[in-house]
């Protein structure tokens, strides 16, 4: 079965570098390993010095690693059109509804991306997905069970039945956005929800797979030696730890939490800020300060972690 490691961090504390090093370690064990960002600043393609795109592409030097930097947009496109006929996805993007869906609302990038993993990850070994920043990086994982309870629920048929006028209650709703948006709009959002409503199935499947493969990932916290970072990190491991704790009250395997340091990013570089911020997180991988191009920071950065990462992956989740 594939492993999931997530990598998670604050803004600015070298998160996709150390991802992206992280990942080229594991292909030192043998590993057929993908890499993927659903950090929507899409930075990944910088730290590795290669053209990526929403196609998962095979790193140009590396034979058994992958590279993704998927989209909201386009991931939500693929599973339109995977999981819809010709007739019915032609009408979803031509909806207006779906257009706004396009622009990438708060949440969609990790719902679209989370189940888009689940649909690729079985030709890999490994998948390391670099996050968003530390505030986001919990919603990428809880995106799947979100999705999965809104589409088990009963919105999608509430809000796929406007304009049909079933119910005091619903006609009363009706009335009230009939105020602030007009008709064709409303007709055209109960269009969008039927759309999703008659792929729910599938959409459910795809949500629950996600859903247990990230139930099962291993987790890396990315902290920089300043006292912000620092603090950052403590925070989000205790996070993931009490996430851990939760899925084992539910019988599931705990998340094994590696962390790392790195010395390259944040302000309070110095020996004074690095020995303070072990002595709050205990057992972080120290990562050396390296100059160089992003992917001579990326190999160089790389060696350091073939021992962390043959550990993690060899530690019950």
């Amino acid at each position: 079965m594939t492993e999931f490691i997530v990598v998670s961090g604050a803004g600015g504390v070298g998160k996709t570098t150390s991802s992206a090093a992280l990942a080229l370690a594991i292909t030192h064990t043998g590993r057929r390993t993908l890499l993927v960002t659903v950090d929507p600043a899409r930075r990944l393609a910088d730290v590795v010095e290669q053209p990526l795109g929403d196609d998962i592409v095979g790193h140009d030097s590396v034979a058994t690693l992958s590279l993704w930097m998927p989209s909201a947009s386009t991931e939500l496109t693929r599973i339109a059109k995977e999981t819809m006929s010709v007739e019915e996805h032609q009408a979803f993007e031509a909806n207006r509804v779906t257009e706004l869906f396009h622009a990438a609302p708060a949440g969609l990038h990790e719902a679209a991306c989370s189940l888009s993993l689940g649909q690729v990850a079985e030709a890999y070994d490994v998948v390391v997905v670099d996050t968003a920043p530390s505030e986001q990086s919990t919603s990428f994982l809880e995106a799947p069970t979100r999705l999965r309870h809104l589409l088990d629920g009963n919105a999608l048929a509430l809000f796929s039945a406007f304009g049909s006028g079933r119910g005091v209650g619903q006609r009363l709703v009706e009335r009230m956005l009939d105020r602030v948006m007009p008709a064709e709009v409303i007709a055209e959002g109960a269009e969008f929800f039927r759309s999703i409503l008659s792929v729910r199935t599938e959409l459910a499947r795809r949500a629950a797979c996600a859903e247990i493969l990230l139930a099962g990932a291993r987790h890396v916290v990315v902290a920089s030696p300043s006292e912000a970072g620092t603090q950052s990190a403590l925070m989000l491991r205790r996070a993931l730890e009490a996430r851990g704790a939760r899925s084992r009250r539910l019988g599931q395997a705990p998340k094994s939490v590696m962390t790392i340091l790195n010395q390259a990013t944040g302000e309070g570089n110095d020996a004074k800020a690095t020995k303070r911020a072990l002595r709050h997180l205990s057992g972080a991988h120290i990562l050396p300060l390296v100059d160089g191009s992003s992917r001579h920071i990326v190999n160089a950065l790389s060696r350091e972690l073939v021992e962390p990462a043959a550990s993690l992956l060899s530690a019950s989740p």
